[in-house]
């Protein structure tokens, strides 16, 4: 899938759960490129939700066509699209560390595909990411390439 689709895709969803009133943070390489200034092609979007939204994102994105599905019931739930995927976390990789009001309330506002959203804030993703390393592959462990081409 080419990027253009992808950010079509990742457009579409955002604007599917502002539609419904779902409130939802930006997470994963997109939010890191934010704090960090680097980029990291991971050919996947992270949206955050509390965990009483979950099920209803899945229900909305299943009615609009995107294959939907709760990928561990503890923590993550998967929407897909052709070969383009967006993760949707409600908590801690271990299970612990459920998306609350806080993560909300200390979120700044960012561009994203054309779109101002909201960001899970940096200490929320740190320690989110440091579970995940605990235990299987996360895209921090995407090497990192510069503008021309090396590590």
């Amino acid at each position: 899938m080419r990027e253009r689709e992808r950010i079509a895709f990742y457009k579409s969803v955002i604007d599917l759960l502002d539609q419904n009133r779902v409130p939802f943070l930006l997470g994963g390489a997109y939010a890191l490129h934010h704090y960090t200034g680097i980029p990291r092609d991971t050919k996947d979007f992270d949206l955050t939700v509390r965990p009483k939204h979950v099920r209803r994102v899945i229900r909305i994105c299943k009615t609009a066509g995107y294959q939907s599905r709760m990928k561990f019931s503890h923590w993550l739930a998967k929407i897909l699209h052709r070969s383009a995927a967006i993760g949707v976390i409600f908590r801690a990789g271990n299970g612990l560390g459920s998306v609350d009001n806080d993560w909300f309330t200390r979120a700044p506002e960012i561009e994203v595909v054309r779109r101002k959203v909201l960001t899970a804030p940096p200490e929320e993703i740190i320690w989110q990411k440091s579970y995940i390393m605990e235990r299987e592959r996360f895209d921090l462990a995407t090497p990192i390439r510069t503008e021309n081409g090396k590590r």
